[in-house]
């Protein structure tokens, strides 16, 4: 009988190269994203932000996120997900380096 992890990475084997290097992607941002958004409100408030402003971060950022989806989406169809992501890499690290660099 053949464990469930046996059969999983029998699946990921068996796919492309793309989905594959897709998949470590996914699993390095959101890692690095789980280790940090749980003190992204503490940050935040350290830097005078009210409960209410950070509501506003917070609602803001999702719907910015859902805002950018369908274009980001549309785009990555018409030019390619590995060029897109090479796009938006370096504009993630600055969006979260404005972030980290805030003195207020």
């Amino acid at each position: 009988m053949v464990s469930v992890a046996g059969r999983a990475l029998a699946f990921i084997r068996r796919q492309k190269r793309a989905f594959k290097v897709n998949i470590v992607r996914n699993v390095i941002q959101y890692f690095s994203l789980g280790l940090t958004y749980q003190y992204q409100s503490v940050y935040i408030s350290e830097l005078g932000a009210s409960a209410m402003e950070i509501g506003y971060v917070n609602s803001v950022g999702g719907l910015a996120s859902t805002l950018i989806t369908l274009p980001v989406g549309w785009l990555a169809d018409r030019y390619g997900i590995k060029r897109m992501f090479l796009t938006a890499l370096p504009l993630m690290a600055l969006g979260y380096a404005v972030f980290g660099l805030a003195r207020s």
